[in-house]
């Protein structure tokens, strides 16, 4: 900080800092014996700050110094604002890697208890029950076979639609999902809200699911697709609208990325790679709609 000058009065010198203001410079006004003494708060701002002040001391009264004042307190009011809500995301950030969530999370915890319970009574879908596959394989003719969804939504099934995100092939399947529904899933659902988290929750499962099914294999399973939208929400709620409540870090986002793109790579793996694009795409739109919204 240096200081740019002296000025003989409170008044005068609070004039000139709200024009330097409006120009972007910050400074610092303070008594100096029977003088106030304006401080540039950046150095690299002094040389024009120096230029300002010789043209003010020319010409005091000017117009533009009148008007100032007026944009400048704004200025600090917006700035103001800006500094209590960074204060509020300091302290949700450090909840959130205390590993405290605000609120209750009642779907969290019921789709992490069910998905547990379904991969224990199937063996890890080793049998799982019918009415949690999109699809059932139905026999057309000799040895001619079709999956049935159509079938099942016109029958009024519509629960297959959602049902095999409950589905999982094995301990680690299930506990990579579960890992992430109880962090980003439950940090999820305390910003929503419980009814909007059970939407997004709903057309992310369904949107996820029909995807792979239309595109890869009728028969899968698991929470990926699901988990995959919360990341994508999380990631466009973080990065265009600052919400520190969902920053997931540089890690988080790279083992996700990482998981996608080798799985895409390679198709043979059975991984549900359709489901988990479709989920990203989901999230990604779902997060970036209400912030266009409001930009509009």
């Amino acid at each position: 900080m240096r200081q740019l000058g002296k000025l003989p009065d409170q008044a005068t010198a609070h004039k000139l800092a709200d024009f330097l203001l409006t120009l972007g410079i910050s400074t610092k006004v303070d008594p100096d014996g029977d003088a106030w003494a304006v401080w540039v708060r950046q150095e690299e701002q002094l040389d024009e700050a120096r230029r300002e002040f010789a043209a003010f001391q020319a010409e005091p009264g000017a117009a533009r110094y009148q008007q100032a004042t007026a944009e400048a307190n704004q200025l600090r009011r917006t700035e103001a604002q800006r500094d209590r809500a960074a204060r509020r995301n300091q302290v949700e950030l450090r909840n959130r890697w205390g590993g405290t969530v605000a609120g209750n999370t009642p779907v969290t915890w019921v789709l992490i208890g069910v998905s547990v319970f379904v991969a224990m009574q199937s063996g890890f879908g080793s049998t799982p029950p019918d009415a949690l596959f999109m699809a059932e394989l139905h026999e057309v003719g000799p040895g001619l076979y079709r999956w049935s969804l159509a079938d099942h939504l016109r029958a009024g099934e519509f629960w297959r639609l959602v049902t095999p995100i409950f589905l999982h092939f094995g301990v680690i399947h299930l506990l990579f999902n579960m890992l992430w529904m109880y962090d980003l899933g439950r940090r999820t659902e305390s910003l929503l809200g419980t009814g909007k988290y059970i939407a997004f929750v709903l057309i992310a499962a369904v949107l996820s699911n029909f995807a792979q099914y239309y595109f890869q294999d009728p028969s899968f399973g698991g929470m990926s697709g699901v988990v995959y939208a919360l990341i994508g929400y999380a990631w466009v709620q973080y990065r265009y609208a600052g919400v520190m409540w969902l920053y997931l870090g540089p890690s988080g986002m790279f083992i996700a990325m990482l998981w996608l793109v080798m799985s895409m790579l390679n198709p043979a793996s059975g991984v549900a790679n359709w489901a988990h694009g479709a989920g990203l795409l989901v999230g990604v739109v779902l997060g970036g709609l209400p912030i266009v919204w409001r930009r509009r």
